[in-house]
C-alpha cells in the first residue's frame, strides 16, 4: 500500500467516526424530544442515560448481518435474529452501535427498538420508535446508540424489538448491526 493510500484511508476513518458520533448525538436529541410523553418509553429510557455527549475514540469494529425477512407479534422486547454482536475491549472506553434495516409495520403498528449491553443495560438514547403506520412498505431505517465508560472485557450488544401490540405484526428485512469500540 502506498503512503498516499494510507493517508487517505486514515482520513476516511476519521470522517466516518465523526459522522457516526454526529448521528448518535442527533439520534439522542430526536429521541429525547420525541418519546418523552409515553410512560412505557419513559420507563425504558430511564434505564439508559439518554443525555450523553462527549468524544469517543473507537479503533475496532465488529458486526452481524441478517438477510432473511423476520416477523414478530410478541408484545415484549425480544432479540432481533442475527443482530447480536460480541467483542472484547482491552481498555476502558466507549461503544457506538449502528443498526440499519428495512422495516415495516402493518395495521398501523408501532415498532420499538433498543440496544441492550451485556444483557441488562440500555444504551443511550434508550428506546427508539423505528416505524409507525408506515405508508412505505419496507422503508430503510438506521439508528445509533452509545454507551460511555465501558470496562475492559468481553461484551455483547443485542438489538431488541417490540411491536408494542400483539395484534399488529412488524417485520425486518435485510439488517446490519455494527459496533465500534475502543481497543
Amino acid at each position: 500500500m502506498s503512503r498516499s493510500t494510507a493517508i487517505d484511508l486514515a482520513a476516511l476513518r476519521r470522517r466516518a467516526r465523526a459522522a457516526v458520533l454526529a448521528a448518535a448525538v442527533a439520534a439522542v436529541a430526536v429521541t429525547v424530544g420525541g418519546l418523552a410523553g409515553s410512560p412505557a418509553q419513559a420507563q425504558d429510557s430511564a434505564a439508559a442515560s439518554n443525555e450523553v455527549s462527549g468524544t469517543c475514540k473507537t479503533f475496532r469494529t465488529a458486526f452481524a448481518t441478517g438477510a432473511n425477512t423476520i416477523w414478530t407479534t410478541t408484545p415484549s422486547y425480544t432479540p432481533v435474529e442475527d443482530a447480536t454482536v460480541s467483542f472484547r475491549m482491552k481498555r476502558r472506553g466507549c461503544v457506538i452501535v449502528r443498526f440499519s434495516a428495512t422495516a415495516s409495520s402493518v395495521l398501523e403498528g408501532n415498532l420499538l427498538m433498543r440496544a441492550v449491553f451485556d444483557g441488562k443495560k440500555l444504551m443511550a438514547p434508550g428506546v427508539i420508535l423505528l416505524t409507525s403506520n408506515d405508508d412505505l412498505f419496507y422503508g430503510t431505517h438506521s439508528m445509533e446508540f452509545v454507551l460511555t465508560n465501558v470496562k475492559p472485557g468481553k461484551h455483547t450488544v443485542s438489538i431488541e424489538w417490540n411491536p408494542n401490540d400483539p395484534n399488529k405484526a412488524v417485520s425486518l428485512g435485510p439488517r446490519m448491526t455494527s459496533v465500534w469500540y475502543s481497543k
